[in-house]
């Protein structure tokens, strides 16, 4: 797997995300994760999620190595909601993924 990936919204935008190996070195800080399926420079997205910490990453990650078939988790650190959202929508614009995982903007107004 790479140690980053650089996914493309569906405003032509390239955000880049690292790959975090052990669920317990995920970052406290806020921001956007994805799960992948396969390697190389176009993985399968298969959960786009965002919240005000990334240890939030490991919730849904049990449930989509066995459904989904995960394989890997890559991490955005983002502080400020707004870039979160603004981000998180425009990558599950592009890829469509059958996971979602940003309840915080439920919250949000």
């Amino acid at each position: 797997m790479q140690n980053f990936i650089d996914l493309e919204g569906a405003s032509g935008i390239t955000y880049r995300f690292q790959r975090v190996e052990d669920l317990s070195k995920l970052p406290a800080i806020a921001g956007n994760f994805v799960y992948v399926h396969g390697d190389g420079p176009k993985p399968t997205v298969v959960c786009c999620g965002a919240d005000e910490t990334l240890l939030s990453a490991a919730n849904r990650w049990p449930a989509a190595q066995q459904s989904h078939g995960a394989k890997a988790i890559y991490v955005r650190k983002n502080i400020s909601w707004r870039v979160r959202a603004s981000e998180h929508e425009d990558i599950v614009q592009r890829y469509r993924p059958p996971l979602l995982a940003a309840a915080e903007f439920d919250r949000q107004s």
